[in-house]
C-alpha cells in the first residue's frame, strides 16, 4: 500500500524532497480517504494546502485539468482513475511517497474452511516467487518506482 504525491508531467518545477516541501502546494484529495487523513494529522489544511473531491474519480479529473498542483493517490487508484479519464500514465509523476507503512491483507470470515485458507497463501506465494505478481503491478503501475 502507497500513497504518493503526484505531479503533472507537465509541472517540471514541482520538486519535493520531503512532506513538509509540499506545504507549498495545493493538494488534491479524496476527501475522507486514509489518504487525506494522513496529511491532515501532519498539519495540512483544507482550503490552505488540501483540496478535496467528493471521490478519486473526480479528484482525477481536476489533476487532468490542472486544477491543483499535486495529487495524493494509492498508487493502483491514481493509475486506475488515469484511464478511466483517457489520461496516459505518464502523465502521472510520483513526486514523493507519502506513506507505505501499511500492507493489505486478504480479510475472510472466521467461518472459512482452513484449506480454502490454505490454497489462498500458497497461490499467493506462488506469483510472488514466479514473478507474475510483479509483472501485474508493473503492468498496472508503470509509472510507480
Amino acid at each position: 500500500r502507497r500513497i504518493y504525491l503526484y505531479r503533472h508531467a507537465a509541472r517540471t518545477d514541482i520538486k519535493l524532497k520531503s512532506l513538509d516541501d509540499a506545504t507549498a502546494y495545493m493538494i488534491g484529495t479524496a476527501q475522507g480517504s486514509a489518504a487525506m487523513n494522513f496529511l491532515l494529522a501532519r498539519g495540512f489544511e483544507v482550503g490552505v494546502q488540501l483540496d478535496p473531491a467528493q471521490d478519486d474519480a473526480r479528484n482525477m479529473k481536476k489533476f487532468k485539468a490542472q486544477r491543483f498542483d499535486l495529487l495524493l493517490s494509492l498508487d493502483w487508484a491514481a493509475m486506475y482513475n488515469a484511464r478511466q479519464n483517457g489520461m496516459d500514465s505518464q502523465a502521472l509523476v510520483p513526486a514523493l511517497l507519502v506513506d507505505d507503512s501499511n500492507d493489505y491483507w486478504f480479510g475472510v470470515s472466521l467461518g472459512t474452511d482452513p484449506r480454502i485458507l490454505s490454497k489462498l497463501e500458497s497461490a499467493m506465494a506462488r506469483i510472488r516467487k514466479d514473478g507474475r505478481l510483479q509483472a501485474l503491478v508493473r503492468h498496472y503501475l508503470p509509472s510507480t518506482p
